[in-house]
Formats: C-alpha cells, structure tokens, sequence
C-alpha cells in the first residue's frame, strides 16, 4: 500500500497519481478532506484502500512498444471454439452441464495438449533460474489484501464465506504472501518464482466473441512468474519477465505485440506494466495472453517483506514484480488458431514436450 506519511505530508502527490490513473476529481477531493481528519489508525486504512501510483515512466497513453511476427489471416482460418470442437478437443456444452456457462472442457487431445503445454511453459522457466512453488488454490483475506487484491477486487473473486478463503484469482497473490513478515538478505536478491495455479475469477460483463471458447472463462490454468528484487534490480527484473514470457511465444511460432501500459490500465497494484498480445489467426485479433507488472514497494509493504542491506543499516523494502507466463488455454487458443491447416488439421510446433510436429 501506500506510505500513510506520503498520504499525510504530499496530498498533491497521491492526488496527481489519483488523476492519471482517471480518477474523478470529486473522488480524489474527497479522500484529501478525510485524510486531513483522520487518525493515524484511519490513515493506514485510506492508504490500503488506494491503489499504486504510476512509475513517472508510463506512458500518457498505451502504446505498442514492439511486435514480433506477421499478423495473417486466411479466409479458411475458423476460430479456435470451432476448431476445437471439430477435433472433438472441446465439449461446452458439456462444461456447461457440470458448471454453467464460462467454463470449458476439454477431452481427449486438447486435455492432453493443454497439460503438455502447462508443464512446457514451467520447465523452460526452470531452465532460467526459477524456482517451482506448488502453492494452495486458496488464500486467506490477509494474504489477498497483502498483494492489493483485496478489498478492491472482492467482487471480481469467489469465497467461501464459511472459512473466509478465496479462491486464488492468480498464483502472483501466493508467491508474494507466502514471504509475508519475512526479512530477506540483499545477496539472495532477486528471488525468481514460478507456479502453475488453476486461476478463478468471476469474469461479469457481456457475452461476446472474446467470452468464447477459452477466453474470459472462470476456471483456468496460468503460469505465473515472480520476482523479488532491490530497487536497483527493478528495472532489469521488469525486462527479464518480459523476456521469459514473449520467448515462449516465439518458440511456439504465434506472432504478438508488447503493450506499454498507460497509468489509466495499470493494474490496481501496479506502478508500470505491460501487456502481451498474441495475434489470433482464426479470429483476426490480437488477445492479451499475458500481463507483467512492476509494484514497486507497494506490496512488500502491505506484506510486511523487508530485506537487509548488505553494508548493514535499517531494513529496506523491496520491490515485487510478476508476470503471466502464460495463460495456459488462451495460448492453446492462439496455438491452435495460428497451427491450423485448409483441411481442418493443426500442425504444431516441433517441440519435443509438446508434440513431435505431428499433424492432428
């Protein structure tokens, strides 16, 4: 969260970042005139309410910062929801009959293919320096509004009121909690993280195009990458995670673009990120596939994470950063769209955890 002193001695600070993140002035008044009032108890709790401030490093608006591939389409290309089902890798209406709408089910080759290209996307993180954490799908209040997602998302998350646990929306919200009141040693920065989580999240809005399929569902598997690091590392750390994800991408053949976030499309915890589009060849769309962030201290504060200078001295707070690497059935969406075949075939990559470039 915020420093409740930057919230109490640089008002015009905390309400210039309010502004570029297209808060409305009334609002913004509003949480000043209580912050003059407050107590100190009442202050932690407005700062916990308020989300990052934008890096001075985002742009004004969202830019593409580059793109890798030729985005095509053909006019034989179908969409990945009918591809799917007319390989018989996609039952929804049988998903629809054990859940409801918004979930998928995939069989036979699909459910193989999504499982072979889960474990692809750890091991080749693995293969960076990453190290594997196999965390709960559940998380306790505490450990969400550790990493921001709490009380700002608890519409968006599903819980179980009984035992106040959530479900994990994303495996970012473990891989920073379980470090929660730690103290860290400055020679064992940066720490590198990544877990494969089944994500949940409630997803309202409108159906549509991008409601089908594998998109926008309720239940699905991500990769996800973390990385703790100094102020100093930040940057770098912020690179690395773009890298290790677009690389993926690349192996995989599926054109995408990289997305410099505007502080109006910044995640609530986030200071700068990005987005990761690939191109959907049957669909003729780019879809985010992936998201990376930089939170700065935002979220070792909230989780009490602090680590120890090397030269001795008080405690500093690091930075946390996290990245998707990737959305496991959106980039089997994105494979299968880009791999397909006139005669209604997918040709995949020639990778040896994936497939043998066998033609299915």
């Amino acid at each position: 969260m915020l420093a409740s002193s930057t919230l109490r001695r640089h008002p015009d600070v905390v309400a210039a970042g309010l502004a570029l993140r297209g808060w409305p002035a009334e609002r913004i008044a509003a949480i000043l005139a209580a912050t003059r009032a407050a107590t100190d108890a009442e202050l932690e709790e407005i700062a916990a309410s308020l989300p990052n401030l934008p890096d001075p490093q985002a742009p004004m608006t969202t830019t593409v910062l580059r793109q890798w591939g030729t985005p095509e389409r053909q006019t034989w290309q179908r969409p990945h929801w009918d591809l799917l089902a007319h390989l018989g890798w996609l039952d929804v209406a049988a998903a629809r009959r054990v859940a409801g709408p918004r979930f998928a089910l995939l069989m036979g080759e699909g459910a193989r293919l999504e499982r072979r290209l889960a474990n692809w996307m750890v091991e080749r993180q693995l293969q960076q320096g990453y190290t594997e954490v196999a965390p709960p799908a559940l998380a306790t209040s505490a450990a969400l509004a550790a990493t921001g997602h709490l009380p700002h998302f608890a519409d968006e998350m599903y819980h179980i009121e009984r035992d106040d646990l959530w479900l994990n929306p994303t495996a970012e919200a473990p891989l920073v909690s379980m470090l929660a009141g730690s103290l860290l040693v400055e020679r064992a920065l940066p720490l590198a993280y990544v877990a494969l989580l089944p994500s949940f999240r409630r997803e309202a809005g409108a159906a549509g195009r991008q409601t089908r399929g594998l998109l926008r569902l309720h239940q699905f598997w991500k990769v996800e990458l973390a990385r703790i690091a100094t102020p100093d590392q930040g940057p770098a750390a912020f690179e690395t995670l773009t890298t290790h994800a677009t690389a993926l991408l690349e192996a995989l053949l599926i054109p995408y673009r990289v997305l410099d976030l505007a502080p109006t499309d910044l995640g609530f915890a986030v200071q700068r990120g990005r987005d990761i589009e690939a191109w959907y060849a049957g669909m003729g769309e780019w879809i985010e596939v992936a998201s990376i962030g930089d939170c700065g201290t935002y979220q070792a504060r909230r989780a009490r994470i602090r680590y120890q200078p090397r030269g001795g001295g008080r405690p500093r707070l690091p930075h946390t950063l996290h990245a998707s690497g990737l959305a496991v059935g959106r980039t089997l969406a994105a494979l299968v769209e880009q791999a397909q075949r006139p005669d209604g075939s997918v040709h995949l990559p020639d990778l040896r955890e994936i497939s043998s470039g066998d033609v299915v």
